[in-house]
């Protein structure tokens, strides 16, 4: 599985993996191990790592805002999606964006949302 480029939580603690299947790990660091688990997998192994689950197909960038509240991830969809670190939940996508989004710069989405 190819892993695009990665970002770092504010705080050091947290790494954001963009995956070619359109997911987003969430690693702790060091250790690079998974730092959120579901209760349940929607797949066929024993695998019960959480990821952001936001694109089609590759997700190639993801980039944390500096108040550490969102994450935004662009894919090879040309869509960027939002997400709310507080619950990891995709409150926002853009859509139509030229091509693939490959890099995200710094952002404050204060005025946005």
């Amino acid at each position: 599985m190819q892993t695009n480029h990665i970002a770092f939580c504010w705080g050091g603690e947290k790494v954001f993996a963009p995956t070619s299947d359109g997911r987003t790990r969430i690693l702790s660091y060091p250790d690079f191990e998974p730092l959120l688990k579901v209760p349940y997998s929607d797949t066929d192994d024993d695998s019960s790592e959480f990821a952001l689950k936001g694109h089609t197909s590759s997700c190639i960038t993801a980039e944390m805002s500096p108040t550490g509240r969102w994450l935004a991830t662009g894919g090879g969809d040309s869509v960027i999606a939002m997400w709310d670190t507080s619950k990891w939940t995709c409150l926002r996508t853009l859509t139509n964006m030229v091509g693939p989004v490959k890099s995200i710069s710094e952002f404050s989405p204060s005025a946005a949302f």
